[in-house]
């Protein structure tokens, strides 16, 4: 029989924050001239939100483990499993892009003759249509820019079936997972010091970025702390609720510290390098038991948020744009109220599309 698989709260509620923290990085600039007054340490803080996105992937790793791998295989058959991912991301992913068409037709329209801006606009729909955007740099930010991680989320999802079980029989994932670690900023400093290529700037960041196969390594990394917690699930390898409590917290410092200080080391290095770590030790701590504090993740509110997270993550920069022009009607500028404005009608609009469009999505695809 098939082991029952529970929720890990903890988990779900963290989402929450990791992508409002997405949201933030995109958006702070609607504070207007207030972002002026905020503390440096704040803005450096916020100006990593992108590392969410490395959080994102290993915590895929490790959820995909954890719910579909029992004694080192997939649980059911591919079919099964492509049809439950594709339904957990595609319909929300594809109303991200249809909110976004008229932004990106205006933007093509005007910067194109008409010709050439129909060209690129089919072109570049097709490839986000399809999910290969993550692969073709020109094309990635197309359209709603941050579902280039869904792109190559999905070339994550076709690879699992196929990679996971390769995973739970090594012996020395250990070894694995350092490389995994290690081998982005190996690569990063090829790139850089040994090609003398310019990896923060144009379409070679966004390959550095975006490109799937440069991103499998947080996955992978994901996917070996699944095996460890499987491994040890029924051992109590954090002795007590305290000690499992300060390695967390004290992780969470760490984290925030190292990207508030913003050493002028390159981003590439500096987010995987230093916070990969940090994030996969808070994964396996918070899905190990409770801590103290946990009720921050765990309470009503912060579930609910977690649950519409994912919306949350792809539908928060088309939205702006019917919120620009909402603040046009009504003669707003950028500032602290349209700030909250924004925030709070996205958050409203996420958890409408978490349980009016993403879950009956969901029940819809895994019936048929």
């Amino acid at each position: 029989m098939a082991k029952q698989v529970t929720e890990i709260r903890e988990l779900t509620g963290l989402r929450f924050f990791a992508a409002f923290h997405v949201v933030l990085f995109h958006q702070l600039f609607l504070l207007g001239p207030a972002n002026a007054e905020l503390p440096q340490w704040v803005k450096n803080i916020i100006s990593h939100g992108d590392a969410a996105v490395t959080f994102f992937f290993i915590l895929s790793g490790f959820i995909l483990s954890y719910v579909y791998i029992e004694n080192g295989q997939l649980k059911g058959n591919n079919k099964k499993f492509f049809r439950a991912r594709f339904s957990r991301i595609y319909p929300l992913y594809l109303l991200g892009i249809a909110m976004d068409l008229p932004r990106g037709i205006l933007q093509f329209l005007s910067d194109n003759t008409l010709a050439v801006a129909w060209a690129k606009i089919l072109f570049s729909l097709i490839g986000h249509v399809t999910m290969i955007q993550s692969w073709i740099p020109r094309i990635t930010p197309s359209w709603n820019p941050p579902g280039w991680s869904l792109s190559t989320e999905m070339f994550f999802y076709l690879s699992f079936p196929f990679i996971a079980p390769v995973i739970f029989r090594l012996n020395k994932t250990k070894l694995l997972f350092i490389v995994s670690w290690i081998l982005p900023a190996l690569i990063y400093l090829l790139l850089w010091k040994g090609a003398g290529m310019d990896v923060e700037e144009g379409q070679l960041a966004t390959f550095w970025r975006s490109f799937p196969l440069l991103r499998l390594t947080d996955f992978i990394a994901g996917i070996c702390l699944g095996k460890w917690f499987a491994e040890r699930n029924s051992e109590v390898t954090i002795k007590s609720q305290a000690t499992s409590s300060i390695y967390f917290w004290l992780l969470l410092i760490c984290g925030v510290v190292a990207v508030a200080v913003n050493p002028e080391w390159p981003r590439g290095i500096w987010v995987r390098l230093v916070l990969l770590p940090i994030f996969t030790g808070m994964i396996y701590i918070l899905a190990k038991g409770k801590i103290c504090g946990s009720e921050l993740f765990t309470n009503s509110v912060s579930h609910s948020l977690g649950n519409a997270s994912y919306a949350l993550y792809v539908l928060h920069v088309p939205w702006l744009f019917y919120m620009n022009h909402l603040r046009s009607s009504l003669g707003m500028e950028y500032g602290v109220g349209f700030f909250i404005l924004y925030l709070s009608t996205t958050v409203l609009l996420s958890v409408f599309a978490y349980k009016y469009i993403e879950m009956p999505a969901q029940k819809f695809f895994r019936r048929s």
